[in-house]
Formats: structure tokens, C-alpha cells, sequence
């Protein structure tokens, strides 16, 4: 709606120019001097003419005598061509008076005299054109809007000559100076030519016909912003939604109505997002001490009837590092934890928190464990903000998966390992949590491990090299073992990397 359509008004004033201003650039032609002699020898010096209302001139100056000289009406001259007539004149009234031909060159000292009286008389024809013109560019330059139609009526009517002064008062108050402008246009009209009234006629219909469909076009825009507003969802991520089109409407670009109905909206929307922002904290404070059954989001989480075929939130031991990125990304969400002391490698971003929150959980935090360029293991982690029930999810794990090789009780939950082909799974849930966590509001956790013989096998590997390098000295590593050592191998002597949850 910001945006306005200025090129039908540059067309409309090249293609309506008056008739006066397409003549300006048109010079005089050379007229003989025994032609100008002529002319001048038929000064009658009390004979006037009325080509215009207001407009008085000496009949010498009709167009029988002056468009058969010159080529067109005086009517179309402005001061320029008068100024080339008197010089035309004077150069032939000393010729004249050369060659002894005094009577001749008197007549064209006298018409000389009358020109001059003539362009005196010119200057309100002159100011009229150039008023007139002046007010009609303003006008078709307004931006669009239903308030100016009452405006352009007014010009339509002065510029046949009308008196609207009286309805001035009836614009609104911001249009009101305008209007008078306009209004003053009906004193000048009848010094006009009909050719030029009727171009700027055209003109201004041209103008109305390209500002009503504009116009037409901002309430359809208009009309889709309000659409919008009433679609956008009572979430979070709707108000957020709610304020980028708040940011990005032109409020200069609305009438006075389409201003206030579009407040309304906004305020209605805001209140609306407000008051189920408030239901949802109602019903999440309510739920905050009935402890989470884990066992629908297993469900959502592990894919797969049997652990060899498992996985993860769309994620397996074998994928390709690249695109098991791209999915934790993209599917999932997830962006690159920024968090030192963070363990996961990626976890929720800051903008899709707020929903995780109201679901009393962080979101999915997940680790991809390299071996080579494949994945080796995947980590999955969550946290709950409120105590969670070992026993459902070992029941459904059990009930999806079979019994589990191994059961460990930790404190505040279990830990259970499962053992398919060259598949490997472990889960624990537990309420034991360590101190920033629980200080942070939470307190019961999911962690799910997936791994590959593959990778106890890789980690087999490092683990070697990284004893073969604590015996070897310091000093006698290269520059590729000191990198190594760095990126792969446990600090502690004798430490070992292994599969699993730590």
C-alpha cells in the first residue's frame, strides 16, 4: 500500500498537454520587412477585440492578421515571442528608416508601442495558464484517496468556470488547503481555450479512473492484512507473527478508517493471544506437580519393532554425518548448542524454547557421535520439569522391544541396555538430577543411546592409539599425533572412551 502509482501521471501530462504549452518552443518565422510594414500601416489604435473574458487586445493583434505572419494564434505566444516580434520589428523599422521610408518605420515604432501593450495584457492570460497548470499537477500528484473525490469534482467544475469556493468547508480538514487552491481555479478557466479546459478535463477523468482502481487494489491488500491477522493462531509464535505485520504496515499509507479498523484488529488479535497465553499458563501451573508418563513419547521418539532396526528420533548408527546433520537441523529443528558447558552437540534454539516450556520439557538435545564419516552412536536427552515414571517407560520398552539384557538401578530410576545383531540401545530415566538442572526448574530426565558394533569397534581403535601415545614421549610426537591426542583421547591416564550413557 506504501507504493503509488506515479506513471499515469507522468503519461497523463505528456500525452494532455495544453495547447499553450506545446507551443512554447515554436519561434516565430522570419517575416519579410515589407510585410511587417504592411501589418503595421493597418494600426488602428482604438480597435480592440475580446478573444477571452478579461482579455482585451487591439484588433491588430487577431489571428486573420497574425496566424497568416506568423503561424499561429497570439493566444499561444508567451513573452518569449514577444520579445522576438519587437526585436523583428525594430530591426526592420531602422531599415526602414535607412532607406528613407519614415512613415513605415513610424507604423512599426507604434505597433511596437501596442505590442508591448499587448504582452501587458498577456500577463493574465499567462498567470491563468501557468495557475491553472501549477493546480492540476498538484492534484493528480495526491496519493490516492477516497477524501479527494469530492476535490476533483470541484476541479471539473472551475475549470469550466464555475464558482465552488462554497464547498471548501464540505473536505476534510487535512484536504482543506487544496481544495481552496483548486477552488481558485474557476477565476482563471475562462481565459483558457477550450482545447487546453478540455485536455485538463481528460486529464483529471484519467487520473480519477487510475486512483479509483489503485485504490480498489489497497483494499484488496488492506483486506488480505486484516485475513491475516484474524488467521494468525493464539501461540506464541502467532504474536511474534502478529508483530512483524504490525512493523511492516504503512500506517501513513491507511485512510483515517482503515487505520482505525486496523487497530482494532490488532488490538482484538493481541488480547485474544494474551488471554490464551494465560489459559495455557493456568493449565500448565495446574499440571506442573502431576508427574509425566513417558511412555507417548517413547512412542514418538523410537522407531523400529526391534532394536537392529531402531531409530532415534529419525536418526541411526551408519548414517552419513552430513546427513544426519542436515535432519537434526532441518526435521528436527535443532541448531548448534553454543553452551560450553553444554553436553549436547545440538539442542533447541532460543525462538522455539518458549513452546518446549509450555509442554514442561526442554525440547530434544542430540549428540552424533562420529566414526569416520558415517555416525557411530546417537544421543538423545530431554529433561522434564516434572518428575517422570521409570515404570511406564520401562513398561512400554519392554512391551516394543522384549526384556533388556541388562538393568540398572540408579538413583531415582533405571538404566536398561538392549542387544540386538550388531545393534545396541540403552535407556535410562531417572529423577535424579544433577544441580544446574534442577536449579533451572526440572527434574526428571530421558536419555536414550544407539550404537553399532562399528563404533565399539572405532572406539576400540582410539582408545589403542591413545595408549600407544601415552607411552610414546612428548617430544617425539608429530604434528598429526599431538592433533589427535587433543580431538580423540581422554585426558586421564588409563581413561578409555566407551559406547553408552555415562
Amino acid at each position: 500500500m506504501k507504493n503509488r502509482v506515479f506513471n499515469s501521471v507522468l503519461l497523463a501530462m505528456v500525452c494532455w498537454a495544453p495547447v499553450w504549452l506545446a507551443a512554447a518552443d515554436f519561434e516565430l518565422p522570419a517575416v519579410e520587412c515589407n510585410e511587417l510594414a504592411e501589418w503595421a500601416a493597418t494600426l488602428d489604435q482604438g480597435q480592440m477585440f475580446t478573444p477571452r473574458p478579461g482579455l482585451e487586445l487591439n484588433t491588430l493583434f487577431a489571428d486573420k492578421h497574425i496566424v497568416p505572419l506568423f503561424g499561429i494564434s497570439v493566444l499561444q505566444w508567451q513573452r518569449d515571442h514577444f520579445r522576438e516580434l519587437g526585436a523583428m520589428m525594430n530591426t526592420c523599422r531602422r531599415e526602414m528608416y535607412a532607406t528613407d521610408r519614415r512613415p513605415a518605420g513610424d507604423a512599426l515604432y507604434a505597433v511596437m508601442k501596442v505590442s508591448r501593450e499587448v504582452t501587458s495584457a498577456m500577463q493574465n492570460l499567462w498567470t491563468a495558464q501557468t495557475r491553472v497548470k501549477r493546480q492540476i499537477d498538484k492534484l493528480v500528484e495526491q496519493p490516492p484517496s477516497p477524501e479527494l473525490a469530492g476535490i476533483f469534482d470541484m476541479a471539473t467544475q472551475a475549470l469550466q468556470g464555475e464558482d465552488v469556493m462554497d464547498r471548501v468547508q464540505d473536505q476534510q480538514p487535512r484536504y482543506q488547503g487544496l481544495a481552496r487552491q483548486v477552488a481558485q481555479m474557476s477565476q482563471y478557466a475562462l481565459l483558457l481555450d477550450q482545447e487546453t479546459v478540455e485536455a485538463y478535463l481528460t486529464r483529471l477523468k484519467s487520473k480519477r479512473g487510475a486512483a479509483a482502481k489503485e485504490l480498489a487494489e489497497e483494499q484488496a491488500a488492506f483486506d488480505a492484512v486484516l485475513q491475516q491477522i484474524a488467521a494468525i493462531p493464539l501461540t506464541d509464535a502467532g504474536y511474534t507473527r502478529l508483530k512483524q505485520i504490525s512493523h511492516n504496515t504503512d500506517r501513513s499509507a491507511l485512510t483515517r478508517e482503515q487505520l482505525a479498523i486496523f487497530n482494532a484488529a490488532m488490538t482484538q488479535k493481541t488480547q485474544a493471544i494474551r488471554e490464551a497465553q494465560a489459559a495455557g499458563q493456568a493449565r500448565a501451573q495446574a499440571e506442573a506437580a502431576r508427574p509425566i508418563d513417558l511412555a507417548p513419547r517413547l512412542q514418538e521418539l523410537l522407531d523400529g519393532d526391534r532394536v537392529r532396526t531402531l531409530t532415534i528420533a529419525g536418526l541411526r548408527p551408519g548414517m552419513n554425518q552430513d546427513a544426519a546433520i542436515q535432519h537434526v537441523q532441518r526435521r528436527l529443528g535443532l541448531v548448534p548448542s553454543t553452551n560450553p558447558i553444554d553436553s549436547a552437540q545440538f539442542a533447541v534454539s532460543r525462538e522455539n524454547a518458549s513452546r518446549f516450556r509450555a509442554e514442561r520439557r526442554t525440547g530434544p538435545r542430540v549428540s552424533l557421535e562420529d566414526a569416520g564419516e558415517k555416525v557411530g552412536q546417537v544421543i538423545y536427552e530431554e529433561f522434564f520439569r516434572a518428575s517422570v515414571i521409570p515404570q511406564s517407560a520401562r513398561q512400554w520398552l519392554v512391551h516394543n522391544l522384549g526384556q533388556p539384557d541388562a538393568t540398572v538401578a540408579v538413583s531415582g530410576g533405571t538404566k536398561m541396555t538392549w542387544r540386538d545383531r550388531d545393534k545396541r540401545l540403552q535407556v535410562l530415566v531417572t529423577n535424579s538430577l544433577e544441580v544446574v538442572w534442577k536449579g533451572a526448574g526440572y527434574e526428571g530426565r530421558l536419555l536414550a543411546a544407539l550404537w553399532s558394533r562399528d563404533y565399539e569397534q572405532h572406539l576400540d581403535e582410539v582408545n589403542e592409539r591413545c595408549d600407544d601415545l601415552r607411552d610414546k614421549p612428548r617430544n617425539a610426537w608429530s604434528m598429526n599425533d599431538s592433533r589427535y591426542f587433543a580431538e580423540e583421547c581422554p585426558l586421564m591416564p588409563g581413561a578409555r572412551k566407551t559406547p553408552g550413557l555415562k
